[in-house]
């Protein structure tokens, strides 16, 4: 899902009472507010990482015991530690009332309630926690799209698309892109860009409380095409110490600074890896015509709900899609029951030459097959930020 660009502040409203919650929706709608709305905590902590809201209202009145969870999950995760949480309980008792402040909750209204009262309740806490969103990058919030790079195999080329498609997406939008390594024991961004460490990732871990436009930068390097980079650590324990909390808590302060985000994953199922995919807007599944990665594809796409990814974010990607005859695209397409979305040449000794030289294949050749295919796939990633993932009416 991509979030429109907005001054203004984002609830979420999670309640199993429909009508309750159209109530508020209709109430904070008529203040301009974005509003969002949840009917079970499952769909609250989906929408919660991709609406990415300001405020949480929670009916624990309805369901006290998934309402209070609800918080708790909130307050433990780092990605959502500062967003504001309204409760709404079933009595004036003080038991219930401490529960909910217990619970993680920064105020509460006791129901029934009248509008007015709630609206109040809204404003102050947004007031207090200082929510209006006030842009870190050109002076309003930018909410940019999330595309992560996965790989079905070792070797498949998943580093080469990852680094060739977000130079292409800085050179057709002229837009803010930053390239993440997130394959932090063996990534190799660097080496395709000329990059050395430091700085890297490890420079925002002591500053997950309190991240900021200027942290950032100093963590990020810049290449000479524009692309911002994020490097992985330079030894294996600064690379192990990362947790998919902090993974997730990264990502989406980066999409608030930049229109795109890039991150070329890990090929496996660890836990950082299993964050960014849940964090993505879009995913670029990366295979080549062979059995392995083709049966590995598979088995992605069939495990794509229970690793919290919507399947219709995956995008199949064909690299080197001409070096096996025997297998081709309908071979590949019948196998996995999903369509190729996109296809690559294989390039051989050129690709090897530009990573060598450390120069991307649409810089130093940008009228090669493979380039013009890249120049496609991001054209086509653009085109699909029109329509979002998820719909909340």
């Amino acid at each position: 899902m991509q979030v429109k660009a907005t001054s203004v502040p984002r609830i979420l409203v999670v309640s199993t009472d429909r009508l309750l919650a159209e109530d508020i929706y209709r109430v904070l709608t008529k203040e301009s507010f974005d509003v969002f709305l949840a009917d079970a905590v499952d769909e609250a902590v989906v929408l919660a990482k991709h609406v990415r809201p300001h405020l949480v209202i929670v009916d624990a009145a309805s369901a006290p015991e998934e309402g209070y969870a609800l918080c708790r999950h909130l307050r433990a995760s780092v990605a959502h530690r500062n967003v504001l949480v309204l409760a709404l309980v079933g009595s004036h008792e003080i038991a219930e009332r401490v529960a909910a402040l217990e619970a993680g909750s920064d105020d509460y209204v006791v129901k029934p309630f009248h509008p007015e009262e709630l609206l109040y309740r809204v404003k102050s806490l947004l007031v207090r926690g200082k929510a209006m969103p006030v842009s870190p990058v050109g002076g309003y919030e930018r909410q940019g799209r999330i595309v992560a790079c996965f790989g079905c195999k070792g070797g498949v080329g998943t580093t080469t698309v990852a680094v060739n498609c977000a130079i292409a997406l800085r050179r057709l939008t002229s837009g803010l892109v930053v390239l993440v390594d997130a394959d932090f024991h063996f990534g190799d961004v660097g080496i395709h860009l000329d990059l050395n460490a430091p700085p890297d990732v490890t420079y925002l871990l002591d500053h997950l409380d309190h991240l900021s436009p200027l942290v950032v930068q100093q963590a990020v390097q810049q290449h000479t095409s524009g692309l911002h980079v994020l490097l992985s650590p330079s030894s294996p324990e600064e690379a192990r110490a990362i947790t998919a909390d902090q993974v997730a808590a990264i990502l989406g302060v980066l999409s608030t600074m930049y229109d795109y985000v890039l991150v070329d994953c890990h090929t496996g199922y660890d836990d950082p890896t299993l964050a960014a995919l849940a964090e993505a807007d879009e995913i670029l599944l990366v295979l080549t015509p062979e059995i392995s990665p083709i049966h590995n594809a598979s088995s992605f796409l069939h495990s794509a709900n229970r690793m919290g990814v919507l399947p219709s974010a995956v995008h199949l990607v064909l690299n080197r899609a001409n070096s096996n005859a025997n297998i081709g695209r309908k071979e590949v397409e019948r196998f996995v029951k999903a369509r190729v979305e996109f296809w690559l040449v294989s390039s051989g000794r050129q690709i090897v030459q530009s990573i060598t030289r450390g120069v991307p294949m649409v810089m130093g050749k940008p009228s090669h097959p493979f380039s013009e295919q890249i120049v496609n796939m991001a054209r086509a990633l653009i085109a699909s930020g029109v329509t979002p993932r998820l719909q909340v009416s």
